[in-house]
């Protein structure tokens, strides 16, 4: 029962960081335009979210964003920098993904 419990705890704690780290996402891409100072520093912040958490998908979309900051204010070497960052993880994460629905062996 104590193993569920915890289990259940790390599953909400879990959902409550990725859903910080999307609302963080979309608070950054709607500053894109306008200010992006402000859009990288809420990318950052969903990134180092993303990453304590474990959560890929979210690290992959804000290391994203953040080189979208970086490509619209010229530094095109820290633009490719982070989207190939983006890139590596976004095919870290589909691999988890594939890997999480093979079929496992039964040994019994």
């Amino acid at each position: 029962m104590v193993i569920f419990q915890f289990f259940h705890i790390a599953c909400l704690a879990d959902s409550r960081d990725e859903a910080q780290v999307e609302e963080l996402l979309a608070r950054a891409q709607s500053f894109m335009g306008s200010v992006p100072d402000t859009a990288y520093i809420w990318a950052s912040d969903a990134l180092l979210i993303a990453e304590s958490s474990g959560y890929t998908l979210g690290a992959a979309q804000a290391k994203e964003l953040i080189g979208e900051v970086f490509y619209h204010q010229g530094a095109f070497l820290q633009a490719l920098n982070y989207h190939l960052q983006a890139s590596d993880l976004y095919e870290r994460d589909q691999r988890l993904a594939v890997t999480s629905q093979m079929p496992q062996p039964n040994w019994a």
